[in-house]
């Protein structure tokens, strides 16, 4: 109709139109082709505006295709004309569109991020000034998207919202729709999982109205599912995902089917029914077959190997991931061949095939490079820089990480920074480098900070910790330390451990709950403090074996039994150090079981020394009192004479005479036969005939002192082998 009245420009945004509807459809080869012959037409008339609007159509088409460098090229040349025409509305539109592919093109991610805001910024106001708000919605949607680029989740949110408001407004509910499913995205990776599960739901809600299911409503499924699982719901995720998949079956729609099948698959592994996740894998992978859509059969064929892993089913695995390389292989896509090579590397990593692990991550290194990915190739990095420092080659896994840490500031990368630090510091510990692993640690929590990683801040903190103490051990040992160290590093760990408790307990993770309590308790343990140290490591102990984390449980009583041993209850300490040792060999730690058994060699050394120090003290004791006595009598040798008084004074008593017989010692000693003899010797001693009573003091019954030295000479001579000392 338009080409009959000749006007150029209605009928070039007819085509527009078009080219659009068919791209929504899916159909964007045929898109690409109408664009491309109504792009010549008016090449050849000369038709700056008309050729401009084809422009813009053949790079919608070709983003749609995924050629996003034709893209830009078609997007760019096209920018040119319309500001070159002065026409202000197809300049911001033009804009817009170059947003989205600067999200889209290879390069650095803030820069793209950059550019893309600018992008929208300039082209806001005009559609402002024009008053077409559903042009500018758009605008603030690439607004919200360029913001979250840069992990600014709340500034995204703010842009979603204000987009949201304007569908609203307009009364556009399927782009209201559009806009809800972005806010539950954004608001998802900011952590805010409720309000993530409450802007899902109401773009379902939207979407449900429409009788035929969508894949937009395919998408928004997803995030809602991944919502409750985020949030430990996983049932209320399958019941979605199996009324979802109703209505895409009902709906005819294979690509909903196929989706709702991999949720499905997601809830039953989150549920632990690896078993029935397993099976819904393979249904969504053979129904992705069926449709012809052999990247999506790829990928799901990649989750399988990670869910064969997680049974350490290797060979399964590693046979899903080959099948998934053959196909990109086939495709041609060298990213996705990449990847898929490093799930490979994951297996054999696991399996402690680390030679094979580093040729895979070296290979996939060089396919992210052939594809100019530059974040790809950070990741293949921290995978090779894992298998060489698994392999034991700390210098080469040091220097790949340190590549990796490079490249992520080029490409302001953060997370992958903070992967590539861990790494550097796992390498400082192993070869004892603790004062580079703590300037690392350093650089770790600034980049978690930002991230606002709240639970790896508070790891963290406690690998710092555990690293000053470390650090502490070996130059005590060395001879190194000192009272005034053994102070600052009390203070320093014991601050930072409290530190990392407060914010722990305001999180939802009782891994990290548990290790931050743990950690208190080694620097309580350290400060002497015995009650707090085993306030904390009982508490760390409880969440431990409620969350079923037998190596947690394990160091804890091991840590445990450290701080029993410290309190002299030595008999506690063997059985928490001896139950921390067996749970290491149930969950085949060796190194752990290693640290228990020392620990037990500990305790008993400890016991040991003490039980000789204590003989010691008693031995030093008794012969101090030994010379305090015999220094207090002034006790001398009895002379000759002595002897020769002491008959007559016993006659004068009454001259009895003791019936005295020497003991057969060879049975051991009968306490009949012994007292008998006593007696006798007593009474023989005193001149007293009468029975005396065997409790009454021996000065009493008529023994004077040196009567006293002559009753231990006759005890000697009767008793003989028996010791007696000079004090009896």
């Amino acid at each position: 109709m338009f080409k009959e009245v000749g006007d150029k420009a209605a009928t070039a945004d007819a085509l527009r139109m078009y080219a659009h509807a068919l791209c929504c459809g899916g159909k964007e080869a045929e898109a690409l082709t109408e664009a491309n012959g109504a792009l010549e037409g008016y090449r050849s008339s000369g038709d700056k505006l008309g050729q401009a609007k084809m422009l813009l159509s053949v790079a919608e088409a070709q983003l749609a295709a995924g050629s996003v460098e034709a893209a830009v090229t078609s997007a760019t040349e096209a920018l040119g004309i319309f500001r070159g025409e002065g026409e202000k509305g197809m300049t911001a539109a033009a804009q817009v569109l170059m947003s989205t592919l600067c999200l889209k093109k290879k390069g650095e991610a803030k820069k793209k991020a950059d550019e893309a805001k600018q992008a929208c910024d300039e082209a806001l106001p005009v559609f402002r000034d024009l008053g077409d708000a559903k042009a500018e919605a758009y605008a603030m949607h690439c607004t919200a998207a360029a913001r979250a680029a840069t992990g600014s989740f709340e500034g995204a949110l703010r842009a979603a919202k204000e987009a949201q408001a304007l569908y609203q407004k307009s009364e556009m509910r399927k782009q209201e729709a559009f806009e809800l499913h972005a806010i539950a995205i954004y608001s998802l990776a900011d952590g805010s999982v409720e309000d993530a599960t409450d802007a899902a739901e109401e773009a379902l809600d939207i979407f449900g109205d429409d009788l035929k299911a969508t894949e937009a409503e395919a998408c928004v499924m997803q995030t809602l599912v991944a919502a409750h699982i985020e949030d430990k719901e996983p049932r209320d995720a399958l019941e979605l995902a199996k009324t979802e998949l109703e209505r895409f079956q009902d709906a005819g729609n294979t690509k909903g089917v196929a989706a709702a099948e991999e949720m499905m698959m997601m809830a039953y592994t989150a549920m632990g029914n690896i078993d029935r996740g397993m099976r819904y894998a393979q249904r969504a992978s053979e129904t992705l077959e069926g449709m012809g859509d052999k990247k999506g059969q790829a990928r799901m064929l990649r989750s399988m190997c990670s869910m064969y892993k997680s049974r350490d089913e290797h060979d399964k695995a590693l046979k899903s991931a080959q099948e998934a390389l053959t196909i990109f292989e086939d495709l041609e896509d060298m990213k996705e061949q990449a990847v898929t090579l490093q799930f490979r590397a994951d297996v054999y990593l696991e399996k402690k095939e680390n030679g094979r692990a580093l040729a895979l991550a070296s290979e996939a290194r060089e396919l992210f490079q052939d594809a100019q990915e530059a974040e790809g190739e950070v990741s293949a990095l921290l995978q090779l820089s894992s298998a060489q420092f698994a392999d034991g080659d700390h210098k080469k896994a040091a220097a790949s990480a340190k590549e990796a840490q490079d490249k992520c500031s080029e490409v302001q990368d953060q997370t992958s920074e903070a992967a590539a630090l861990r790494t550097l510091i796992n390498v400082h510990i192993a070869e004892k480098e603790y004062d580079a692993a703590l300037k690392s640690l350093g650089s770790l929590l600034s980049v978690v900070k930002e991230l606002g990683d709240r639970e790896e801040e508070v790891t963290t903190m406690v690998t710092t910790v555990h690293v000053l103490l470390r650090q502490f051990v070996e130059k005590d040992e060395e001879g190194k330390g000192s009272d005034k160290l053994h102070k600052s590093t009390a203070d320093k760990t014991t601050k930072m451990a409290k530190d990392a408790l407060a914010i722990a307990r305001k999180l939802d993770s009782s891994a990290v709950l548990g290790s931050a309590l743990f950690t208190v308790s080694q620097t309580q343990t350290m400060n002497a403090k015995i009650p707090e140290a085993k306030k904390a490591a009982d508490e760390a102990l409880d969440i431990f074996h409620s969350a079923g984390a037998a190596q947690g449980e394990a160091a804890t009583l091991i840590l445990l039994a450290d701080v029993n041993a410290l309190s002299q209850e030595f008999g506690r300490a063997r059985e928490l150090a001896e139950e921390g040792v067996y749970l290491y060999q149930q969950v085949g730690d060796v190194e752990g079981e290693d640290w228990g058994w020392n620990q037990l060699e500990r305790i008993e050394k400890a016991e040991a020394e003490i039980r000789e120090r204590q003989l010691a003290q008693q031995q030093a004791w008794a012969m101090q009192q030994q010379a305090a006595m015999m220094q207090g009598q002034n006790l001398q040798p009895i002379p000759q004479e002595h002897w020769e008084e002491a008959a007559p004074s016993a006659a004068a008593g009454g001259g009895y005479e003791a019936k005295l017989a020497k003991l057969d010692m060879t049975a051991g000693l009968d306490p009949v036969m012994l007292k008998n003899q006593i007696l006798e010797v007593t009474k023989g001693l005193i001149g007293y005939d009468e029975d005396i009573e065997f409790d009454a003091p021996l000065m009493e019954s008529g023994l004077t002192s040196n009567t006293a030295v002559l009753l231990r000479d006759s005890l000697t001579q009767q008793l003989p082998g028996v010791n007696l000392p000079v004090t009896l």
